[in-house]
């Protein structure tokens, strides 16, 4: 595992492209990508089982406008 890894809602939407043209798997995203420091949703990243906003891959989709004020009223949302 890298010691620098990215969160996975602030890399590029080429990235998220290339993950997807790679057929990255969701084991892939878990070990190399970070979910937000506030959010306690156990591995949100897993996309089918994740959270929905945070896997967003739509160019300008939610996954872009993630941040504390918006997932603030998360269940999930650790103050």
């Amino acid at each position: 595992m890298s010691l620098n890894l990215k969160y996975f809602h602030e890399i590029p939407q080429a990235e998220v492209n290339q993950l997807i043209e790679g057929k990255k798997s969701v084991g892939y995203v878990l070990e190399n990508y970070l979910q937000p420091d506030w959010c306690t949703y156990h591995q949100a990243l897993s996309m089918t089982f994740g959270c929905w906003s945070l896997c967003d891959l739509a160019e300008n989709g939610i996954r872009t406008k993630i941040s504390k004020e918006y997932c603030s009223s998360c269940d999930c949302y650790k103050k």
